[in-house]
């Protein structure tokens, strides 16, 4: 999950005019006492209002279909209401609006921003002015409106559907949106879930349909919109992104490749790298991908009970894939490996599977190539997946064959230690096998796969032991598999 911030700013300006009638050339020019009735002393005041939208990363934000109304008061020396109040809307780029009369004077004009529940969302901020016989004035106003933050947590099942449940970021308790689930083509056979740039698209890959799907997301609701589709190799698996939202890598488990796509930071959408898609050298099944970090390294998993890992250099620049010497041997033939990790700094590699065992490799930060570490401590369970906590400094792993979530100590050296005193806890489901752990490290959410699908729900504490949340785990289909979670930011 990417987090941004969105700031829309209003800037308003008023222009004062004062249109003396009757005059004759000779009206009074200083301020009038009491506000008189003089016809010399009056005439439309003019008002314009325009409305800078801003810019967030880059994208033009507007309509601002969300603040529906700016009100602009005019007031007199004591505080009262001289003249009503104009709302002004700003549906438009700019708009205008006439108080009339306006004396000669001292003002103080008041402006206040509201949406569409009639809420005050900015403002309200207030100016002195001196209305002159024959002079115009003018004054400007530049309205902060913060944006709305809502946590969400994504879930695609293999019952063809996308899971949306809204997260309380004090408690970690899930509510399910009221649209949630979104139905997802027949038999698509939906794996992992990731996002795309600003949390703004996710991607869904079909392993039957042999396609990625691109979604918009509502940020206000949660809400997600099927856009298209691409075309993968034969059966897509466990994708990725790089971290900066760059590039997309699938696995295509039957043809031993890894499509690679381009994301649009514009819109999300997806093209295929040249030289797209690359052969896993070795191969058997490739499962699941993980990026390093930094976006240097692709990190392969094999299905096949072969026990090996695969690397492959990620060209910054075009996406391209260059594997690095291997297989590498993580655990004993008629093994399987399948989740996979790095500590922040990407230099060493925590790999687990069906072995009942973790592997640690070195990583060189040139060529990505693995060099295993003596000495890692045994874990006795198949494991889904693995976290690492840099806050707390523990490593997270989630257990299939017995339901549990493990919390081992890493020293300051990222070696893994021994289980700390309040670890292991079960989850509550059945094969729990994926999971993520929030960009705030506050919440732990794992996905349950068995077939009455189930997310766990859990908050982390100081040295790393779980607390189940109140209520879960929660109902999420059949087959939970993509888990995703995002932070996205509206307009009230």
């Amino acid at each position: 999950m990417e987090q941004f911030r969105i700031m829309v700013r209003f800037l308003v300006i008023l222009a004062l005019s004062l249109i003396l009638s009757g005059c004759g050339g000779g009206g009074t020019t200083g301020p009038a006492e009491g506000h008189g009735d003089s016809a010399s002393n009056r005439g439309p005041f003019q008002l314009s209002v325009r409305v800078d939208t801003g810019r967030v990363r880059g994208q033009t934000i507007g309509p601002l279909s969300t603040i529906v109304r700016v009100k602009v008061e005019l007031l007199g020396l004591n505080g009262n209401d001289y003249l009503s109040p104009r709302e002004v809307m700003v549906e438009q780029s700019a708009v205008s609006a006439t108080f009339s009369p306006v004396e000669v004077g001292s003002y103080t004009i008041r402006v206040s921003g509201f949406n569409t529940n009639q809420t005050l969302v900015a403002g309200p901020l207030s100016q002195s002015v001196q209305v002159s016989a024959g002079q115009a004035t003018s004054a400007s106003f530049t309205l902060s409106v913060p944006p709305v933050e809502k946590d969400f947590l994504f879930a695609s099942t293999f019952d063809d559907s996308i899971y949306v449940f809204q997260s309380n970021p004090t408690t970690g308790v899930l509510t399910q949106t009221p649209n949630a689930p979104f139905a997802l083509p027949t038999g698509a056979g939906a794996n992992e879930l990731v996002s795309g740039p600003g949390g703004r698209f996710l991607y869904c890959d079909y392993a039957n349909l042999d396609q990625v799907a691109r979604f918009s997301v509502d940020p206000a609701t949660g809400d997600v919109s099927a856009l298209d589709t691409v075309a993968t190799g034969d059966n897509p698996a466990g994708m990725d992104t790089d971290p900066q939202k760059e590039f997309l890598f699938v696995p295509n488990r039957n043809d031993r490749t890894i499509s690679v796509y381009r994301i649009s930071q514009t819109d999300g959408t997806l093209s295929q790298v040249p030289g797209s898609p690359f052969v896993v050298a070795g191969a058997t099944t490739p499962q699941r991908v993980y990026t390093d970090p930094q976006g240097r390294f692709l990190f392969i998993t094999d299905f096949a009970l072969v026990g090996e890992l695969f690397v492959m250099r990620i060209d910054r620049t075009t996406g391209a894939l260059t594997q690095t010497v291997g297989p590498f041997q993580a655990f004993p033939v008629a093994f399987r490996t399948f989740a996979v990790t790095t500590n922040p700094a990407g230099t060493i590699l925590y790999v687990a599977g069906n072995f009942n065992d973790l592997a640690v490799f070195d990583i060189n930060q040139t060529t990505g190539f693995l060099t295993a570490r003596p000495n890692v401590p045994a874990i006795s369970i198949n494991v889904g997946e693995l976290i690492f906590d840099a806050t707390r400094q523990v490593l997270y792993a989630v257990g299939f064959s017995d339901d549990l979530v493990r919390t081992f100590q890493l020293d300051a050296a990222d070696n893994i230690g021994a289980e700390i005193a309040a670890s292991p806890v079960l989850t509550g489901g059945i094969n729990p096998l994926t999971a993520i752990l929030t960009p705030d490290k506050t919440r732990l959410y794992v996905a349950n796969f068995q077939t009455t699908g189930q997310v766990s729900a859990f908050l982390p504490g100081q040295d790393g032991s779980l607390t189940p949340v109140a209520g879960q785990p929660y109902p999420c289909g059949s087959g939970p598999f993509g888990i995703e979670f995002l932070r996205l930011q509206s307009f009230p």
